[in-house]
């Protein structure tokens, strides 16, 4: 949120506080930022801590400590709840994923042209027509799969998979279209103008606004049928229950709110947010978080295999020893993520902090 001055409404908070103090005040919203609260929660944070450092008569550092510890401490308790939710998304919003995107082809794009540069000379046209629209294409069907898990963990079970339906197809489909496509001789780019056009895709995604964090989806006026059929897709899309399992979890709720009648009100008003209610029920559940924890040991086992075999087959085909070793280093992390030992514990930490953030929101809602 921005002020008339143009800064962050945080940023005016300082402003207030004695000059004396601003630069403990400064290092306690930056580390209250960093923790993950939001800007909005940092300034209210700031006007509080001022009046109670007012009304003790001490200094800040005297009264909280350090401003780097007290800022992290409280930064925690300020994480808006959709955020705590869904922090094992590597991407919760359209405009990061995007970013993401536009940093992996940019930086793909850059290193491409300072290849084809050094090997072929500046000038060589070695990336010609159609086959300039590859890297763009792949990256946004990777983006679709990618939003389609995000979509999923919302309890959008449908249409997450339509979306994964959709782009199967098309990443099948994508060699017979790129040879029906014309050869559009027009696209003729250089060595140079390849680690140009990476660099503006690395601008542009550096560029992207941030985005506020997301409000826990508004189910104050749903009924009965529409909220519990929400908190089940919740229940197996986040984490991962089977169908059987996620009935089960929620037959008592609403076998209390059967037998309650109209006293008990909507299942809203009874049970709290169904976000917050799901998040309970999938923290005390174990398995939830040992399939979890599987889930990404399987996919970086599968990216594992995509990066060797890209990276076996430059070498073979093209002779490109730069990017096979690119692939085969990246590919060798990800099989030590997918092949770790850790899972168990892993699932055990995942379940503590689940249940942290459990215990965190509902302290929030009582404040």
């Amino acid at each position: 949120m921005r002020s008339t001055s143009g800064k962050s409404e945080w940023q005016d908070k300082i402003l207030v506080w004695p000059e004396q103090d601003r630069d403990w005040a400064r290092a306690y919203a930056q580390a209250m930022l960093l923790a993950g609260a939001a800007e909005s929660g940092v300034a209210a944070a700031l006007s509080d801590s001022l009046a109670a450092v007012q009304a003790s008569g001490e200094r800040p550092g005297e009264l909280f400590g350090s401003a780097g510890a007290y800022g992290r401490a409280c930064g925690r308790g300020l994480i808006p709840a959709a955020d705590r939710l869904e922090r094992d998304l590597t991407f919760s919003s359209l405009p990061l994923l995007g970013a993401a995107m536009l940093l992996s082809v940019g930086g793909v794009v850059a290193l491409l042209g300072v290849f084809i540069g050094l090997s072929d000379g500046w000038t060589a046209e070695v990336f010609q027509g159609k086959i300039t629209l590859l890297f763009p294409l792949i990256g946004a069907l990777l983006a679709v799969f990618i939003w389609g898990w995000t979509v999923r963990t919302r309890g959008h079970l449908r249409q997450a998979a339509l979306l994964w339906i959709a782009a199967s197809v098309l990443m099948v489909s994508l060699p017979g279209i790129m040879m029906a496509l014309p050869e559009m001789s027009f696209l003729r780019l250089p060595g140079w103008a390849l680690v140009i056009f990476g660099a503006v895709l690395l601008g542009v995604a550096a560029l992207l606004p941030k985005i506020k964090s997301r409000r826990l989806v508004a189910d104050s006026q749903w009924d009965s049928e529409r909220w519990f059929a929400h908190a089940q897709a919740l229940l197996r899309g986040r984490y991962l229950f089977s169908r059987a399992q996620a009935q089960a979890a929620v037959r008592e709720a609403r076998t209390h709110l059967e037998l309650a009648g109209e006293v008990a009100g909507t299942p809203a008003q009874e049970f709290g947010n169904v976000e917050i209610f799901v998040a309970r029920l999938g923290a005390a559940e174990h398995t939830s978080a040992q399939r979890t924890v599987l889930l990404k040991r399987v996919g970086f086992l599968l990216a594992a295999a995509v990066l060797f075999t890209l990276a076996v087959t430059g070498v073979m085909q093209d002779g490109n020893w730069w990017m096979g070793a690119y692939g085969a280093i990246v590919g060798a992390w990800c099989l030590s993520r997918g092949l770790s030992k850790k899972s168990g514990r892993a699932a055990l930490r995942l379940q503590r902090r689940r249940r942290a953030d459990v215990v965190a929101m509902a302290d929030d809602l009582h404040d």
